[in-house]
């Protein structure tokens, strides 16, 4: 729903049809079945790569935590969480219709936050306000009469702020669990493209449509019905509701009146606890019930228990301290991504740059940088040999940078165009930043033999290659490159890499790389 009181329901996959999008590329109105289509067009147009998937990723991590004191339990909280990345990841009409977002002024996941607002039912008079409710009252009721009633909708708070206000989810062994996930999503997509919802109930509208297609890419069952104002979906809604409202009353049967209490509290329009200290009991019993970590294909992000909880914990740990705020704490202000995010542990870690992390925190926190006249970093790599038998090179300069001398610390070489390097040596590579995945494309003795080399950001701070060799390969005139793509780094046998890669730019192949700021 988006700005209107009417209860969000689902589509049959199956029955879901696009009509053609409309002639000569107009843009369709924003209610229309065609809008759906045109979105799809759109976003696809701007393909999210590797790298904003890694920020985007992190982003509706930051706007979940910082909307705990907004949400009733952990297991809503996570569900929010894992179900938003497992569509990033997995959906490509999701990806499109967050690309559309970015690329036409409509919201963006960072700036989404999340509540869980319930309200009086109207259709009984037995209670005034919420904090008047019982437990035990909601449990002795129905879907049709229940005394608390949830409507999803995509809304602004008081300051403008863009809001998702979605029911409690249910458990993650009901049936009902994907319809719920089906439903955020169309409350997401309202926020993203500017869609809206018919009031018909026999056609579908372009918000449900796009709903759809994420829960077949996710392959999400939902229930059909007719259209989007089928009043069987009404009912099917209430239900899913209140069943929810029931599996969450089971989830903490030994806290049920501080589940009440943060019930009324967020109702109310306040915010409760950032932390769900007091619904805890039910993570060391038989009771917990939060959803797996989202599933996607790792071969360019890293997942695990340590994906959410920041630590090497195990999956259970990270079930019990899914409310811990530092997961998403910026490790330095230094590195950002282009909107101004700071870095989060996990993103390094999926973008493959904790060594350049280390290497380049090593010289902002306790050296300095220094000019060399050259015109850029491309100019510097043209110049140098590997290792010279009784010079520098980039083996030496790289050592020197990395370890610093008898007269300075670790430093860095900032070039003519704003273009800079830092050293690194194969010491860098250690069992906390060895997942880098160019650490195995070329060997992986790191330690066995002395190497060194220089780490290449462009004018922006965006790296751009890795260069590095040891004393003996290097007075032969050789060693291994590293160039910075789609979030990975790309093995390179040739030297003349920079003419073939870098012939008409200097900038890093990933022109969404975060930025490294000196």
């Amino acid at each position: 729903m988006f700005k209107r009181r009417v209860f969000a329901v689902l589509l049959s996959l199956s029955s879901l049809t696009i009509t053609p999008a409309t002639a000569n590329n107009e843009k369709p109105h924003y209610g229309s079945d065609e809008y759906a289509d045109y979105v799809i067009s759109k976003g696809s147009e701007h393909r999210l790569t590797a790298t904003q998937l890694s920020e985007l990723s992190s982003a509706i991590s930051r706007s979940v935590v910082a909307s705990y004191g907004r949400l009733i339990d952990r297991h809503t909280a996570a569900s929010i969480e894992y179900t938003l990345i497992d569509a990033l990841m997995n959906s490509p009409t999701f990806q499109s219709a967050v690309s559309f977002g970015i690329n036409n002024q409509q919201e963006t996941l960072g700036r989404i936050q999340f509540s869980n607002e319930y309200e009086i039912n109207p259709d009984q008079d037995m209670f005034e306000d919420i904090d008047e409710i019982e437990a035990w009252e909601i449990e002795e009721s129905d879907a049709t009469n229940s005394p608390l009633i949830c409507i999803n909708e995509a809304k602004e708070d008081d300051e403008g702020n863009p809001i998702v206000n979605i029911c409690l989810a249910p458990s993650t062994h009901s049936e009902e669990y994907s319809w719920w996930q089906e439903a955020l999503i169309h409350e997401m997509i309202h926020h993203i493209t500017g869609s809206s919802d018919p009031d018909s109930e026999v056609r579908y509208g372009p918000t449900e449509i796009l709903a759809q297609r994420v829960a077949r890419e996710n392959n999400w069952f939902v229930p059909s019905f007719r259209g989007y104002s089928d009043p069987e979906r009404t009912e099917g809604i209430q239900r899913r509701n209140f069943n929810a409202l029931i599996d969450t009353i089971n989830r903490h049967p030994a806290a049920a009146s501080e589940l009440m209490s943060r019930l009324a509290t967020i109702a109310s329009g306040l915010r409760a606890s950032n932390q769900f200290t007091l619904l805890t009991s039910y993570c060391s019993s038989s009771q917990i019930d939060l959803p797996p970590l989202p599933d996607f294909d790792d071969d360019h992000f890293n997942m695990g228990a340590a994906f959410f909880t920041g630590a090497s914990a195990s999956q259970s740990v990270g079930r019990c301290s899914i409310d811990n705020a530092l997961r998403v704490q910026s490790v330095t202000e230094d590195i950002r991504f282009a909107a101004g995010y700071p870095l989060i542990k996990r993103d390094f870690k999926n973008l493959n740059l904790l060594v350049a992390k280390q290497a380049f925190l090593r010289v902002k926190n306790r050296g300095a940088f220094y000019a060399k006249n050259w015109s850029s970093w491309k100019a510097w790599y043209q110049a140098s040999a590997w290792k010279h038998a009784f010079g520098y090179g980039l083996y030496g300069y790289g050592l020197e940078q990395a370890i610093g001398n008898d007269l300075y610390n670790p430093y860095g070489l900032v070039f003519n165009d704003g273009s800079f390097s830092v050293g690194v040596v194969g010491k860098d590579v250690t069992s906390s930043t060895k997942s880098d995945n160019f650490t195995t494309l070329a060997g992986t003795n790191w330690h066995t033999i002395k190497y060194a080399g220089q780490m290449f950001f462009d004018r922006n701070g965006r790296p751009v290659a890795l260069v590095i060799t040891d004393m003996m390969t290097g007075v032969v005139g050789s060693g291994w490159s590293f160039i910075y793509s789609e979030g990975k780094w790309l093995y390179e046998p040739h030297d003349d890499w920079d003419d073939r890669y870098f012939a008409n730019s200097e900038l890093s192949l990933d022109a969404h790389a975060p930025q490294f700021i000196r």
